[in-house]
């Protein structure tokens, strides 16, 4: 056997061998990482109120509602729970608010 012959059996053999591949072990999939859950917001202190009424003054600060009873409900714009269920925010609008009572303006009243 010729060195030529030999050099082209070996360089089949390699290329043979480089087609079939061999059997590897599979790469480790890195765990997921776990979700951490929302923290959950605290509760607002004092009672949670919904009032209907029209807008009949706006500030910075504070919203002020008329109802159709006649009463005035003074609500700030900065309370923890207040949120514009319907309506346009502008005075002469009707507008369905939900607010906090506090606790201390509300005694004996469940805190909710």
């Amino acid at each position: 056997m010729n060195t030529k012959k030999l050099i082209c059996i070996i360089a089949s053999a390699t290329f043979l061998l480089s087609c079939v591949g061999w059997a590897t072990s599979p790469t480790p999939r890195p765990s997921p990482t776990p979700r951490t859950s929302p923290t959950p917001r605290p509760r607002p202190g004092g009672k949670r109120t919904e009032v209907v009424g029209t807008v009949t003054g706006l500030t910075p600060t504070q919203i002020t509602v008329t109802t159709s009873t006649g009463a005035i409900v003074v609500i700030s714009r900065s309370d923890s729970c207040y949120k514009l269920v319907s309506g346009v925010l502008a005075v002469g609008n009707t507008v369905d608010i939900i607010y906090c009572v506090p606790a201390s303006s509300c005694p004996g009243c469940p805190l909710s």
